[in-house]
């Protein structure tokens, strides 16, 4: 009899508890939910961090190609600004040099036998220089 009140006392501290498996049941069970929730979340972390990579790299590709562009309008700019200031060179170039043909026909209409008397100075001038070059690499 006294084993029996020692059981019944036994069941009656433990009736409202869990026995040993299902303790083991729900420890079990609370690890696995644990271990779920870490990868959930390791999983929208890593999903999180991988958008957030391919949203930096579509902006850098963005702003490259914008600076690309921004360089490509700037260059053709420049090479048009280039264009027209070789145009206005050579434009003031032709004028010089139209300017310096009338200004020399002007002289050789009105002093033509100083024309005449330097165009064949210049003539001996060049005809000596030539055979001094061509005596000097004959030999």
């Amino acid at each position: 009899m006294a084993q029996a009140r020692d059981m019944r006392q036994k069941f009656t501290v433990i009736r409202g508890r869990k026995s040993g498996g299902e303790l083991a049941d729900d420890a079990v069970r609370r690890v696995r939910e644990a271990g779920e929730e870490a990868v959930d979340r390791a999983r929208a972390f890593s999903d999180d961090a991988l958008a957030r990579a391919r949203e930096t790299g579509d902006e850098a590709l963005e702003r490259t190609r914008e600076l690309g562009r921004e360089a490509a309008d700037r260059a053709r700019i420049a090479g048009r600004e280039a264009v027209e200031r070789a145009r206005a060179a050579a434009a003031g170039a032709q004028q010089k040099a139209r300017e310096l043909g009338a200004e020399a026909d002007r002289r050789a209409h009105r002093y033509p036998l100083h024309v005449i008397a330097g165009s064949a100075a210049l003539g001996i001038v060049m005809g000596i220089f030539l055979r001094l070059w061509r005596d000097h690499h004959a030999s």
